[in-house]
């Protein structure tokens, strides 16, 4: 998989460590590394965790770049007098940044320590201290060599340098493919950086740097729709042990007595007549009594599985599922008839 980071040039001048979100046709949108509170580009000096200041956060490509290349040949860098160069500093811990400098001088220590005397370009006037630097004005007195590095040499992002396309997931698979992680084999399989369902457009959504990406989610979506189908099938048989369970337990402990109707309705549902079924679902449990009502899917059918606190709340709400349909659906469901079939229990 592709790595999220970013850098984002701020109205102080400085960049600052960031993870795509996403792309659009004139932005990059991204959300920071840190916690930031009065974000207006300008005044950074305090932390926060209110969720409108940790949203996702707009930015034309002109201000964003990738990181600098890795270092992998773990040498340090030689730096010299004069020479322009890219520190790490900020206010305070959660604030710092990559600004633009110039060494003014570099003093070498007992135990290999060494001090940068930098000036920053095209910044405001400072004055602070903290644990590891001394400012005052545009100096800084750098003591870590990690805290500089060579200019980043990458140019500003631009749409081109992304590629964003869309699957459309099944209904029934909807509320499975929201759940954390269930794309990531997906996403390392075909290489992109973002790989993610947004209910909006009921879409599985993936972002990649290679245009290949495209090819290989074309050949695998298929296979992926296949996995979540399973990793759904699953999640609804558990439920319905649970339900079992419950019944049971309110048998055994003598609560609230459970009553169950349990059927089934043909298998091949599509289009319309799985939204008819959807409708139907959320129609019944809107029923007074009615404690909860799963479904669970086989190769030839749904089992519908209704629960509640008494016989006549749980048959009416299984009479919600027997009204006849006015249309023809592409299942085959022609008009006037039910989408039921009644299971031997």
């Amino acid at each position: 998989m592709e790595d999220l980071r970013v850098e984002i040039k701020l109205d102080n001048g400085a960049y600052y460590e960031a993870f795509l979100t996403d792309v659009t046709d004139t932005e990059i949108v991204v959300t920071f590394e840190n916690l930031w509170s009065n974000f207006s580009l300008l005044k950074l000096t305090e932390i926060t965790t209110k969720p409108e200041d940790l949203a996702p956060k707009k930015f034309a490509f002109a201000r964003s770049r990738l990181p600098p290349p890795k270092n992998t040949t773990g040498t340090v860098p030689s730096f010299a007098e004069g020479q322009e160069i890219e520190v790490y500093s900020g206010r305070n811990k959660a604030l710092f940044g990559w600004w633009r400098a110039t060494i003014k001088k570099i003093v070498d220590k007992k135990d290999y320590e060494r001090f940068f005397l930098v000036k920053l370009i095209d910044c405001e006037d400072r004055a602070q201290e903290n644990d590891n630097d001394v400012v005052r004005g545009r100096f800084e007195i750098i003591n870590e060599v990690g805290k500089v590095r060579v200019p980043n040499p990458n140019p500003p992002l631009t749409k081109d340098l992304f590629v964003k396309f869309e699957f459309s997931v099944p209904m029934d698979l909807r509320d499975y493919a929201k759940i954390e992680g269930v794309h990531k084999k997906f996403q390392r399989d075909i290489g992109a950086a973002i790989c993610r369902f947004e209910p909006e457009s009921d879409s599985l959504v993936c972002i990649s740097r290679a245009k290949k990406s495209r090819r290989k989610a074309v050949e695998l979506i298929h296979s992926h729709l296949e996995n979540l189908n399973e990793g759904a099938s699953i999640i609804k048989k558990l439920k319905g042990i649970v339900a079992e369970r419950i019944v049971l337990e309110g048998i055994k402990f003598g609560s609230t007595p459970i009553f169950k109707e349990e059927f089934s309705v043909v298998g091949d549902l599509m289009g319309p007549a799985v939204e008819a079924l959807e409708t139907n679902i959320e129609l019944a449990r809107a029923i007074e009594g009615i404690n909860d009502i799963i479904t669970v899917k086989s190769d030839s059918n749904h089992s519908i599985q209704i629960y509640g606190t008494s016989d006549k709340a749980v048959k009416l709400a299984r009479s919600v599922f027997e009204r006849p349909k006015e249309n023809v659906d592409k299942s085959g469901v022609k008009s006037g008839r039910s989408l039921m079939q009644e299971k031997t229990l």
